[in-house]
């Protein structure tokens, strides 16, 4: 993960949660004429699904009844289990750097949960959602075998105005689509 801005970055901040090296919050103020605003990147914990576990999904999605294997149930429920209580862990770390922000915050995040999830609800009590100021709010940001999965975000301050929300159906080096929101402000 990285800020790139063509305006100044004041002030930048990379918070690792606990001893976790792949999962991190990074806050970069930046300013534009007169204001600062902070930018908080972030990317909670993943399932960790492997390849074997996406060869289950698929022969499901298939309807192979032989596919239903309780090995591989029973490692995919303990994946889920196991990614919930981590990310419900920097959930609170990640809601304490939003409060804490000296300035409005812009969130670019990877949740890695549905927008029916504890975590993004209690985000979006702070923050605007700008996928929902699109036409796009069922759209999908995961590549893979479940389709309509959106676990990617641009949360805004309402200091900001929302003028564009765009998702690009295009793999680019990721198992995400990129998004991209186009903000104002007065």
């Amino acid at each position: 993960m990285a800020t790139f801005s063509r305006y100044p970055i004041i002030k930048e901040e990379k918070i690792f949660f606990d001893k976790n090296k792949s999962n991190v919050i990074i806050t970069s103020d930046i300013v534009v004429a007169q204001d600062t605003f902070r930018v908080i990147n972030t990317h909670l914990e993943s399932f960790r699904f492997n390849k074997s576990d996406y060869t289950y999904f698929k022969n499901l999605q298939k309807e192979n009844i032989s596919a239903v294997e309780w090995t591989s149930s029973i490692n995919i429920i303990s994946r889920l289990k196991n990614g919930s209580i981590k990310r419900n862990l920097q959930r609170k770390q990640l809601l304490d750097e939003i409060s804490n922000s000296p300035h409005p915050v812009i969130l670019c995040s990877d949740l890695n949960e549905l927008p029916h999830s504890r975590t993004y609800q209690l985000i979006h009590q702070q923050l605007e959602d700008s996928f929902m100021e699109s036409d796009e709010w069922l759209g999908s940001t995961h590549i893979g075998p479940f389709p309509g999965f959106r676990i990617d975000y641009i949360f805004t301050h309402p200091f900001f105005k929302i003028t564009n929300q765009s998702c690009y159906n295009t793999p680019i080096l990721s198992d995400h689509f990129p998004i991209k929101t186009e903000l104002s402000w007065e």
